[in-house]
């Protein structure tokens, strides 16, 4: 069975100082399962909230590679009571910062706001969570493929330092592993995607198992 695990972490202006081993914080088990991991720092007045699911690379199948990738650019693009591309808006109207980032072993999700909003950026944090899939189409599914394919060309393919690191993955690892495949996926996987095969592969992210931390 695939591992599913969501991460959520918040901090009052977030700050690791050199030398700062000890970081105090407090943990909570909410009724839903979610475990929450709080550090309040009030030296400054933002609030940084960081998701991480932990289903990325590793967990696409044949044909898949690239889903993970995919699925953090459909992660912006709209939700049940978040219209397309108000995400990032929302974010961006109180100066905040978003950000997404998919790796072999998780997919993360982090803003930086202003302390006075936190209560938005959680409530668009568990929107999406919930309910991603009301606002997925195809549509939406097949420009987001054409974003990742032109992503991978500008990284990959015109960057020789890029390809370099691709081709030590592929013989570090052999092909049956999940660190085989490059993170950001291959261009006949994201090519042939159908939209019905990717929604189920974003059920792996919708689990009701998670860890905030």
């Amino acid at each position: 069975m695939v591992k599913k695990i969501l991460v959520l972490s918040f901090a009052l202006a977030w700050s690791l100082y050199a030398g700062e081993g000890d970081i105090k914080f407090e943990k909570y088990i909410l009724e839903n399962g979610l475990t929450v991991i709080l550090h309040e720092d009030h030296s400054a007045p933002v609030v940084s909230i960081n998701v991480v699911y932990y289903v990325g690379s590793k967990n696409e199948g044949d044909g898949q590679k690239g889903f993970a990738h995919l699925f953090e650019h459909l992660m912006f693009k709209g939700s049940k009571n978040v219209s397309d591309d108000d995400f990032t808006k929302y974010i961006q109207s109180v100066g905040g910062t978003p950000r997404g980032r998919t790796m072999y072993d998780l997919t993360s999700y982090s803003e930086t706001l202003p302390g006075d909003a936190l209560q938005m950026g959680l409530w668009l944090e568990a929107d999406r969570m919930a309910y991603l899939l009301d606002k997925l189409d195809s549509v939406k599914f097949e420009v987001q493929k054409k974003f990742v394919l032109n992503e991978r060309r500008q990284r990959i393919k015109t960057d020789p330092y890029s390809r370099w690191l691709e081709d030590l993955f592929k013989v570090t690892f052999p092909k049956d592993h999940p660190y085989h495949f490059p993170i950001i996926g291959q261009s006949r996987d994201i090519e042939r995607a159908k939209y019905s095969a990717a929604a189920d592969f974003t059920e792996l992210f919708m689990c009701p198992t998670t860890l905030f931390w």
